[in-house]
Formats: structure tokens, C-alpha cells, sequence
């Protein structure tokens, strides 16, 4: 079967402190390696080149969602379907 890892994180901050995770992760991407904590656990992926980003907002009355998704496959992974090469 798929080596298969899970890492989820909830909680409610500060925009401060909010904005020093995304500084973090901007780091880590330029590193190509994002290594996240929970207590005494941990999961380190290793960035692609390519990656692909997904961005949802959503208003609905007082509440508001963003979603900012990263997806990628690593190398000596299944190959992504990408779109046919040019003739």
C-alpha cells in the first residue's frame, strides 16, 4: 500500500501571528522542504518545482473563508497528467 502521512492543525491567532506562519512557509518554500510540527509530531515534505495552487474565498453574511491549497507530486513519484506536450 501508499506510505501515507496526515498532519492537521486548528487553532485560532492573532494576524501577527498568522503572517509570521505564512513568513515561515515562504522560507520553507524557498528551501523546497516544509517540515510541520504538532506536539511531538512532525511531517517533512520535499517541494517540486512545479506545484499547483488553488485559491477559494467565499462571503456568506458576517462569515468569510479563504482556502489557499498546495499540490504537487515529488520526484520518482506517479507523474502528474499535465497538459500534452506541444508538437
Amino acid at each position: 500500500s501508499m506510505d501515507s502521512k496526515k498532519f492537521s492543525h486548528v487553532s485560532i491567532q492573532d494576524t501577527e501571528s498568522i503572517k509570521l506562519y505564512f513568513e515561515s512557509l515562504i522560507a520553507a518554500l524557498a528551501k523546497k522542504s516544509i517540515t510541520l510540527y504538532s506536539g511531538d509530531e512532525s511531517l517533512q515534505m520535499t517541494v517540486a518545482e512545479l506545484c499547483r495552487i488553488s485559491i477559494q474565498a467565499k462571503k456568506k453574511g458576517g462569515d468569510n473563508k479563504l482556502t489557499i491549497k498546495l499540490s504537487w507530486t515529488e520526484a520518482g513519484g506517479p507523474p502528474e497528467r499535465g497538459p500534452p506536450a506541444p508538437v
